[in-house]
Protein backbone atom coordinates (compact mmCIF):
# COMPACT_ATOMS: atom_id res chain seq x y z
CA UNK A 1 0.00 0.00 0.00
CA UNK A 2 3.20 2.10 0.73
CA UNK A 3 4.27 1.83 -2.85
CA UNK A 4 0.75 3.11 -4.24
CA UNK A 5 1.12 6.09 -2.11
CA UNK A 6 4.44 6.83 -3.18
CA UNK A 7 3.73 6.42 -6.84
CA UNK A 8 1.04 9.00 -6.10
CA UNK A 9 3.20 11.25 -3.91
CA UNK A 10 5.75 11.21 -6.95
CA UNK A 11 3.10 12.08 -9.97
CA UNK A 12 2.33 9.20 -11.64
CA UNK A 13 -0.25 8.46 -13.33
CA UNK A 14 -3.44 6.07 -12.40
CA UNK A 15 -2.72 3.71 -14.93
CA UNK A 16 1.37 3.62 -14.29
CA UNK A 17 0.03 2.94 -10.36
CA UNK A 18 -2.06 0.40 -11.24
CA UNK A 19 0.98 -2.09 -12.48
CA UNK A 20 2.15 -1.43 -8.73
CA UNK A 21 1.56 -4.81 -7.12
CA UNK A 22 -1.16 -5.33 -4.62
CA UNK A 23 -0.70 -8.49 -3.07
CA UNK A 24 2.00 -11.31 -3.35
CA UNK A 25 -1.25 -13.72 -4.81
CA UNK A 26 -1.39 -11.01 -7.74
CA UNK A 27 2.12 -11.64 -9.11
CA UNK A 28 1.31 -15.41 -9.12
CA UNK A 29 -1.84 -14.87 -11.05
CA UNK A 30 0.08 -12.54 -13.12
CA UNK A 31 3.23 -15.56 -13.65
CA UNK A 32 0.49 -18.29 -14.31
CA UNK A 33 -1.34 -16.33 -17.17
CA UNK A 34 1.97 -15.61 -19.07
CA UNK A 35 2.85 -19.49 -18.29
CA UNK A 36 -0.30 -20.68 -20.03
CA UNK A 37 0.29 -18.44 -22.81
CA UNK A 38 3.55 -19.99 -23.75
CA UNK A 39 1.81 -23.20 -23.54
CA UNK A 40 -0.80 -22.24 -25.65
CA UNK A 41 2.24 -21.45 -28.44
CA UNK A 42 3.95 -24.87 -29.16
CA UNK A 43 -0.21 -26.60 -28.99
CA UNK A 44 -0.68 -23.25 -31.76
CA UNK A 45 2.28 -24.26 -33.30
CA UNK A 46 1.69 -27.82 -33.67
CA UNK A 47 -1.53 -27.46 -34.92
CA UNK A 48 -0.70 -25.01 -37.59
CA UNK A 49 2.13 -27.46 -39.09
CA UNK A 50 0.11 -30.30 -39.24
CA UNK A 51 -2.13 -28.00 -40.91
CA UNK A 52 0.47 -26.70 -43.70
CA UNK A 53 1.65 -31.01 -43.68
CA UNK A 54 -2.24 -31.78 -44.92
CA UNK A 55 -2.41 -28.69 -47.41
CA UNK A 56 1.32 -29.60 -48.81
CA UNK A 57 1.60 -33.42 -49.06
CA UNK A 58 -1.67 -34.08 -50.50
CA UNK A 59 -1.36 -33.26 -53.92
CA UNK A 60 1.77 -35.38 -54.01
CA UNK A 61 0.17 -38.20 -52.14
CA UNK A 62 -2.78 -38.06 -54.62
CA UNK A 63 -1.10 -38.30 -58.04
CA UNK A 64 1.78 -40.26 -56.56
CA UNK A 65 -0.77 -43.15 -55.26
CA UNK A 66 -4.22 -42.12 -57.18
CA UNK A 67 -3.13 -42.22 -60.92
CA UNK A 68 -5.73 -41.97 -63.46
CA UNK A 69 -5.82 -45.26 -65.74
CA UNK A 70 -4.37 -45.34 -68.86
CA UNK A 71 -6.98 -44.20 -71.66
CA UNK A 72 -8.67 -47.57 -73.11
CA UNK A 73 -7.20 -48.28 -76.41
CA UNK A 74 -9.62 -47.33 -79.33
CA UNK A 75 -11.27 -50.32 -81.65
CA UNK A 76 -10.17 -50.84 -85.05
CA UNK A 77 -11.91 -49.93 -87.66
CA UNK A 78 -12.43 -52.85 -89.50
CA UNK A 79 -13.36 -51.19 -92.68
CA UNK A 80 -11.23 -48.76 -93.37
CA UNK A 81 -8.43 -51.62 -92.45
CA UNK A 82 -9.43 -54.31 -94.97
CA UNK A 83 -10.39 -51.39 -97.92
CA UNK A 84 -6.67 -50.42 -97.65
CA UNK A 85 -5.37 -53.54 -97.05
CA UNK A 86 -7.42 -54.69 -99.80
CA UNK A 87 -6.79 -51.48 -102.60
CA UNK A 88 -2.91 -52.13 -101.37
CA UNK A 89 -2.50 -55.62 -102.77
CA UNK A 90 -4.82 -55.38 -105.63
CA UNK A 91 -2.44 -52.61 -106.84
CA UNK A 92 1.30 -54.49 -105.73
CA UNK A 93 -0.42 -57.47 -107.84
CA UNK A 94 -1.20 -55.07 -110.28
CA UNK A 95 2.28 -53.96 -110.46
CA UNK A 96 4.10 -57.16 -109.96
CA UNK A 97 1.87 -58.37 -112.96
CA UNK A 98 3.09 -54.70 -115.35
CA UNK A 99 6.50 -55.61 -114.34
CA UNK A 100 6.69 -59.34 -115.09
CA UNK A 101 5.05 -58.14 -118.31
CA UNK A 102 7.41 -55.59 -119.24
CA UNK A 103 10.23 -58.17 -118.42
CA UNK A 104 8.89 -60.32 -120.96
CA UNK A 105 8.62 -57.91 -123.76
CA UNK A 106 12.58 -56.61 -123.24
CA UNK A 107 12.08 -54.02 -120.87
CA UNK A 108 13.92 -53.70 -116.87
CA UNK A 109 13.32 -53.37 -113.62
CA UNK A 110 14.67 -49.93 -111.79
CA UNK A 111 14.44 -50.95 -108.73
CA UNK A 112 18.07 -51.29 -107.34
CA UNK A 113 16.88 -54.39 -104.81
CA UNK A 114 15.23 -56.61 -107.52
CA UNK A 115 17.86 -55.92 -110.25
CA UNK A 116 17.91 -55.46 -113.98
CA UNK A 117 16.53 -58.87 -114.82
CA UNK A 118 14.54 -59.98 -111.69
CA UNK A 119 12.96 -63.58 -112.04
CA UNK A 120 9.13 -64.11 -111.10
CA UNK A 121 9.71 -65.53 -107.67
CA UNK A 122 11.61 -63.05 -106.96
CA UNK A 123 9.11 -59.97 -107.78
CA UNK A 124 6.41 -61.90 -105.86
CA UNK A 125 8.88 -62.67 -102.90
CA UNK A 126 9.80 -58.79 -102.84
CA UNK A 127 6.32 -57.85 -103.29
CA UNK A 128 4.67 -60.19 -100.58
CA UNK A 129 7.86 -59.35 -97.92
CA UNK A 130 7.06 -55.43 -98.80
CA UNK A 131 3.17 -56.27 -98.54
CA UNK A 132 3.27 -57.74 -95.04
CA UNK A 133 5.74 -55.10 -93.70
CA UNK A 134 3.11 -52.29 -94.84
CA UNK A 135 0.00 -54.39 -93.69
CA UNK A 136 1.39 -54.92 -90.23
CA UNK A 137 2.28 -51.11 -90.17
CA UNK A 138 -0.80 -50.22 -90.88
CA UNK A 139 -2.58 -52.38 -88.41
CA UNK A 140 -0.46 -51.04 -86.13
CA UNK A 141 -1.78 -47.20 -86.79
CA UNK A 142 -5.21 -48.22 -86.89
CA UNK A 143 -5.03 -49.52 -82.80
CA UNK A 144 -3.56 -46.26 -81.88
CA UNK A 145 -5.41 -44.38 -79.60
CA UNK A 146 -3.85 -40.80 -81.26
CA UNK A 147 -6.02 -39.76 -84.14
CA UNK A 148 -2.88 -38.49 -85.74
CA UNK A 149 -1.17 -41.38 -85.98
CA UNK A 150 -4.48 -43.60 -87.26
CA UNK A 151 -4.18 -40.55 -89.97
CA UNK A 152 -0.63 -40.71 -90.73
CA UNK A 153 -1.09 -44.30 -91.29
CA UNK A 154 -3.86 -44.18 -93.59
CA UNK A 155 -1.95 -41.44 -95.68
CA UNK A 156 0.34 -43.65 -96.18
CA UNK A 157 -1.20 -46.69 -97.50
CA UNK A 158 -3.10 -44.44 -99.61
CA UNK A 159 -0.08 -43.10 -101.02
CA UNK A 160 1.52 -46.86 -101.58
CA UNK A 161 -1.76 -47.75 -103.11
CA UNK A 162 -1.51 -44.88 -105.42
CA UNK A 163 1.89 -45.06 -106.57
CA UNK A 164 1.79 -48.95 -107.55
CA UNK A 165 -1.63 -48.10 -109.33
CA UNK A 166 0.67 -45.47 -111.53
CA UNK A 167 3.61 -47.73 -111.65
CA UNK A 168 1.12 -50.85 -112.91
CA UNK A 169 -0.24 -48.38 -115.75
CA UNK A 170 3.25 -47.16 -116.33
CA UNK A 171 4.78 -50.06 -117.50
CA UNK A 172 1.63 -51.16 -119.37
CA UNK A 173 1.91 -48.21 -121.60
CA UNK A 174 6.20 -48.69 -122.09
CA UNK A 175 7.00 -49.52 -125.98
CA UNK A 176 9.78 -51.51 -125.78
CA UNK A 177 10.42 -51.04 -129.76
CA UNK A 178 10.15 -47.61 -129.48
CA UNK A 179 13.25 -45.28 -130.24
CA UNK A 180 13.52 -43.69 -127.43
CA UNK A 181 13.72 -45.19 -123.38
CA UNK A 182 11.01 -45.15 -121.24
CA UNK A 183 11.05 -45.41 -117.38
CA UNK A 184 8.78 -45.10 -114.70
CA UNK A 185 10.19 -44.02 -111.81
CA UNK A 186 8.50 -43.66 -107.82
CA UNK A 187 7.83 -40.37 -106.70
CA UNK A 188 9.27 -41.16 -103.32
CA UNK A 189 12.05 -44.37 -103.45
CA UNK A 190 10.33 -45.65 -99.93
Amino acid sequence: MAELADAQDLGFCASQAANVRKNPQDSARVSSRSTRRFRKLPLIAACLCILWLQISESPAYAQEHRALPDAPKPKINRRVFIAGVSLLAASKSADVWSTKSLLDRGGWENNPTLGRHPSSGRLVGHASAMFAGQSAAFYLTERNRHAWVRWAGRAYIVFSIEEHARLAACNSGINTHGTMAQNCRAILSF
